[in-house]
């Protein structure tokens, strides 16, 4: 499991995006970017994308697992 968590709120806009997006560029999106320090560059934050992902996919087996809709 990923040391950085992914809030409720960063959870609720990927849910809003997945409609228009869908669920990988949903959390990319929210995921953002970070400084790379050592380029001095941006980069996508994959750590965020990680945990999002973890977070995203347990929460749909939970859904499923609740009978869906």
């Amino acid at each position: 499991m990923s040391a950085i968590q992914a809030s409720d709120h960063d959870m609720e806009r990927v849910y809003r995006l997945v409609p228009s997006l869908g669920h990988v560029r949903a959390i990319e999106e929210v995921a953002g970017e970070c400084i790379d320090e050592a380029t001095d560059q941006f980069r996508p934050f994959t750590e965020m994308q990680v945990a999002l992902t973890e977070r995203y996919k347990r929460e749909m087996m939970e859904f499923r697992e609740a009978g869906g809709y």
